[in-house]
């Protein structure tokens, strides 16, 4: 996988020297001016990297196999803004030299801005939440003016026009006139990126509606947690990997119809059927009542890196939860029940109440069938447990997840809110845990 991750990171990052070497090639005079030759490399970085941000959106499994979809999607924020401030020193630089900037190029990388604070706004968990009166404004506009998500995807998705004007520009530039080849390539990238998209928007949507699935049950684990299971109309249950997830369409009238990341809770060991269980946290999640059986469902899958699976060499598993992060280390523990049940493998797992551990009965029954297993509830808001009480700090980590463990073969799997990943995974790498056996996903869109 890692050698696979510095392909493509190498891909990404030097095909704009196919650009630049054809421009510099088709102007040599310019080679000895400092200013256009960094002109040139910061313009042809610019126009690739934005039309990668395409490929990365439409998140082809080839290549979020090896890097997980959290991390796809912030390197997707990450570089479309990189891309944007290249194209604007770009295009000073080239004024400067020149006296003249096209106005198509100007009213590109503008409407290009936009989309880019759009998205950074309304579609990730991006720094803007963290500065608290944009991040107030933002819930203003989603709860009382109704600006869901669904409108900012298509404000998202206005990026093909500014995507088109940089085109107009760069294929009227003097060497895309001086030379076929730079023209082409221009094109050439252009139709890459459109390529994905139309993947993404059309393509995969039929493709998921021919393969759609049927819910065959719902049913209440605790007072807001659900859990869904669907099965395919024909044919098999796609592959996966335990602890990976799906993104999910319910088609019935009577919720959203918005696609929805979930964390797969069943294991790939029992076929027939896949199962997801869901905490009520939004407006989507919270009419999860309302999916019957019958009902259709479109799933893309599947997604993400978070899995034992892609770690062989650790001997001893610990995995810690928080609340209803537990669905994707459940999937794991299901699978090494069936596949792997000699396994020695802790779970700790933090929730406010005794109400909060969901299956408590199926978890109990691991330890009749996985001789080295174990697990230990942290309660936050029951006082009268006899347990462990709290919230997870360095003494319960060192108590709980490190004292006495091999920290070399030891894997370590974290999944829960967003703060409780970064305390978590934060003192097991001040306790000495390499990082290559800390594991986890931040995601959110």
């Amino acid at each position: 996988m890692k050698t696979k991750r510095v392909f493509w990171m190498a891909v990404y990052f030097l095909s704009p020297l196919i650009v630049a070497g054809l421009i510099l090639a088709a102007r040599p005079d310019g080679l000895s001016n400092p200013g256009y030759v960094i002109s040139v490399l910061l313009g042809a970085s610019a126009y690739v990297w934005l039309v990668n941000q395409f490929v990365i959106s439409a998140r082809p499994k080839f290549i979020e196999r090896n890097f997980g979809m959290d991390n796809l999607y912030r390197f997707h924020g990450i570089m479309a803004t990189v891309s944007l401030v290249l194209g604007f020193v770009h295009s000073r630089i080239k004024e400067a030299l020149t006296g003249f900037e096209p106005r198509v190029a100007q009213i590109g990388l503008l409407l290009f801005a936009l989309v880019v604070f759009a998205g950074g706004f309304f579609l990730v968990d991006s720094f803007m939440r963290r500065i608290k009166p944009l991040e107030n404004f933002r819930k203003f506009l989603v709860n009382r003016l109704g600006f869901k998500r669904k409108l900012s995807v298509l404000l998202h998705n206005f990026s093909l026009v500014p995507i088109t004007l940089i085109l107009l520009h760069v294929t009227r530039t003097a060497a895309a006139f001086l030379s076929p080849a730079v023209r082409w390539v221009y094109i050439g990238y252009f139709a890459m990126g459109i390529s994905f998209y139309v993947y993404h928007q059309f393509i995969r949507r039929w493709v998921m509606k021919k393969n759609a699935y049927l819910v065959v049950n719902n049913q209440s684990e605790a007072k807001d947690v659900r859990t869904l299971t669907i099965a395919p109309q024909q044919g098999d249950v796609f592959a996966y990997k335990p602890g990976q997830f799906a993104l999910i369409t319910v088609v019935n009238g009577r919720v959203q119809k918005e696609s929805h990341p979930f964390t797969i809770a069943s294991s790939p060991s029992r076929l027939g059927s896949v199962s997801f269980s869901i905490k009520a946290s939004g407006d989507f999640t919270s009419q999860l009542d309302q999916v019957a059986v019958g009902d259709e469902v479109r799933i893309d899958a599947p997604y993400g890196v978070f899995s034992h699976l892609n770690f062989p060499d650790e001997k001893e598993l610990v995995f810690i939860a928080g609340g209803i992060g537990i669905t994707p280390l459940l999937s794991m523990l299901r699978y090494l029940r069936d596949k792997d049940p000699q396994r020695k493998v802790t779970l700790i797992w933090g929730a406010r109440t005794q109400a909060d551990l969901i299956l408590q009965d199926e978890i109990n029954g691991f330890s009749q069938i996985m001789p080295q297993f174990h697990w230990v509830p942290v309660l936050s808001h029951e006082p009268d447990w006899s347990g462990e009480k709290g919230f997870f700090d360095v003494e319960k980590l060192q108590r709980l997840a490190l004292d006495g463990r091999d920290l070399a073969t030891t894997g370590f799997y974290i999944c829960g809110p967003r703060i409780m990943m970064n305390l978590v995974s934060g003192v097991l790498d001040g306790q000495g845990v390499p990082k290559e056996h800390i594991h986890y996903e931040k995601f959110a869109f």
